[in-house]
């Protein structure tokens, strides 16, 4: 394996992400997801103590951000209104989805209400 080009880093924006399907039946029928980029990860951390945040509240910005398309598209803009119509969805379906999206990229719940890394994954969100 040889040294990587900031070209060869940068040209991987989609293809590189963890993906997983998800039963929502209450949706009726099933949506992709897939694991966080760094900056969503940040950006969950700014609201929170220590890299951690409370989950509640945000389920529906975590699956706006990682819900795709058959396409591999993004379903969902980042803007309010839909992540408040999200919101507005199932609890059950919602948790489910965000939860697959955190599991895929290294994070859970933690006892305490907040996202932190998981404990089968590094502190950097990678799996041991």
């Amino acid at each position: 394996m040889g040294y990587l080009t900031r070209e060869d880093i940068l040209g991987r924006t989609e293809d590189c992400f963890k993906t997983e399907t998800v039963d929502v039946p209450e949706w009726g029928g099933q949506v992709i997801v897939r694991e966080l980029t760094a900056y969503e990860v940040e950006k969950l951390g700014e609201q929170g103590k220590g890299g951690n945040v409370g989950i509640a509240g945000l389920r529906a910005q975590v699956v706006a951000w990682a819900a795709l398309g058959e396409d591999g598209k993004r379903l969902f803009n980042w803007n309010n209104k839909e992540v408040q119509q999200l919101g507005q969805l199932s609890n059950a379906a919602i948790n489910r989805v965000a939860l697959a999206v955190l599991r895929i990229s290294g994070l859970e719940e933690q006892p305490d209400g907040t996202v932190g890394p998981s404990e089968q994954s590094g502190d950097d969100g990678s799996k041991n």
